[in-house]
């Protein structure tokens, strides 16, 4: 009886594990999603700008590099920025 109630308890804290990890991997493809939406490059007044949701922030002169190149990594900071906050508050 010990045998079958253990393994229970295993297989549920297994499905426990699988169930969270899906969530995890759910929340971070729609930050990844709205990332993708909210922090873009757009042209404004003849100037390309780091934009957040349409609104441009800092334009091309202000960076050596070139903004496809920091555009992909700011992206991340967004998606790891509110990961890591969401597991905070838990």
């Amino acid at each position: 009886m010990k045998k079958i109630i253990s393994t229970i308890q295993e297989w549920w804290q297994r499905m426990g594990a699988e169930h969270h990890r899906k969530q995890v991997m759910k929340r971070e493809k729609e930050l990844r999603r709205e990332a993708l939406r909210r922090i873009q490059v757009r042209e404004y007044e003849g100037t390309l700008y780091f934009c957040y949701n349409d609104i441009p922030l800092i334009s091309e002169d202000m960076f050596s590099d070139r903004m496809e190149v920091l555009l992909e990594p700011i992206r991340d900071r967004f998606t790891d920025y509110h990961l890591t906050k969401d597991s905070l508050e838990r």
